[in-house]
Formats: C-alpha cells, sequence, structure tokens
C-alpha cells in the first residue's frame, strides 16, 4: 500500500482496517489489516478501471466482520461507489453513483446502523452540486434523504453519525449563514436543522475529515 490517508477502525477482535490511495497489487489502493501483533495484511486490491478511486475509512460491521467503505471516483459511472468486503474476502459493489441521478463523489466513512441500514454523504450533486445525504438500505434500495442548497451547508464531507432517535448528525466544510461551515441535525422525518454557523475566519473552517463525535449526554464535538 501507499498514500494511506484516511484513519483505520477497530474490528471486535483488536484489529485494524484501513486503506491507502495508491499501492496493493493493482497500484490502484488496498484494504490492509494490522493484527494486534504488528503483522499487515492486504485484504483487498482495487483494480478500477475506471481510474483513481480515492477509497474513504471504513467501517466494520462488529457481528459479521464485514467492511464497507466508498470510494470517491471510479465505479461503473465513475462518480465513486458503495462496496462491501465480507469476512470471507469476497468484494461486492453495492452502488454505483451517477451524477445523472442527483448525487456523486461520497467522500467520508459510512455510519451502519443495527438494523444494516448505511449512512453517508456526498460532497457532488444536489440541487446546486454542493452535497447530499444518503441512505443504502439493508434491502439495497437507495435513496436522497437530504440536499444542500448552500445557505443550509455545503460540502458535507464527514460523513455523520446517528442517535438511537434516528437523527443524523453531521458537519459541512462551507455555506451556513457566515459561509463558515454549520453543524447540522437531520430527521427521520427529513427536517434538516443548523445547530451552528461557523463564523468563518475566526473559527477556521471544519475539519474535513473524521465524523462528529456524540457524548452519552447528547454533546456533539
Amino acid at each position: 500500500g501507499s498514500q494511506p490517508r484516511t484513519g483505520v477502525q477497530f474490528d471486535s477482535a483488536g484489529n485494524l482496517y484501513g486503506t491507502t490511495a495508491l499501492g496493493g497489487a493493482n497500484h490502484a489502493g488496498a484494504i490492509f489489516k494490522i493484527a494486534k501483533d504488528g503483522t499487515e495484511t492486504v485484504v483487498h486490491s482495487f483494480d478500477d478501471p475506471y481510474g483513481d478511486i480515492d477509497p474513504g475509512v471504513v467501517t466494520i460491521d462488529p457481528a459479521t466482520g464485514d467492511v464497507y467503505g466508498t470510494t470517491a471516483e471510479g465505479g461503473e459511472n465513475e462518480y465513486g461507489k458503495i462496496y462491501k468486503l465480507a469476512a470471507n474476502g469476497s468484494f461486492t459493489v453495492l452502488h454505483d453513483f451517477d451524477a445523472s441521478q442527483g448525487d456523486h463523489a461520497p467522500a467520508a466513512s459510512l455510519f451502519l446502523d443495527g438494523q444494516g441500514n448505511l449512512y453517508g454523504t456526498t460532497t457532488g450533486g444536489g440541487g446546486r452540486g454542493v452535497g447530499t445525504v444518503f441512505e443504502y438500505g439493508a434491502d439495497g434500495s437507495y435513496r436522497v434523504l437530504h440536499i444542500f442548497m448552500g445557505p443550509d451547508g455545503n460540502g458535507p464531507l464527514n460523513g455523520v453519525i446517528r442517535d438511537k432517535a434516528g437523527n443524523l448528525y453531521g458537519l459541512t466544510e462551507e455555506g451556513g449563514a457566515n459561509n463558515g461551515g454549520t453543524v447540522y441535525k437531520l430527521a427521520p422525518d427529513g427536517t434538516l436543522t443548523t445547530l451552528h454557523s461557523f463564523p468563518g475566519i475566526a473559527d477556521a473552517t471544519p475539519p474535513g475529515s473524521g465524523p462528529l463525535i456524540r457524548d452519552h449526554a447528547g454533546n456533539l464535538y
């Protein structure tokens, strides 16, 4: 592997999983595993005929060991994809993004709920091309949950987290009242609430990697 641009995730046994943008058997990036004894194994080498794929942070199902992730580019339509690497090593493309259908360029980790649904964000597409929040259902369905328009946020690079009531929380890099980015809440009925608009220069731009963290009291960091 080469150029590990994103973070790593633990599985239930304490192994670390991550991705690299280059390297691997096909020089197109890889998913790697580092065991507790430090042994590294390439568990999948990407081989995308459509060019640079730029894989993001992986998400691991603690019950099965299956690994889920996205690529910001590549796939059948060259606009990115959602994939699954099963614990037995089989690799499946679950969804190919298509800009003509409203969104593209997923650029963050996925959130996996207890029913097997995946939630994430794209940085392109939507009404003004500034990003969306989406759901990939356990039944294979795909739907856009929210289209960002600028005043409510622009560039949701960080993915989402979810509370027990089904509300999704995330960050946008730009947009909001001061065009300095936002913290938002997306309710199950589709209502988006801007919880905070960053002042812009004073607070700088919210970071472009890693989702929000929510504690047991409901505070967001």
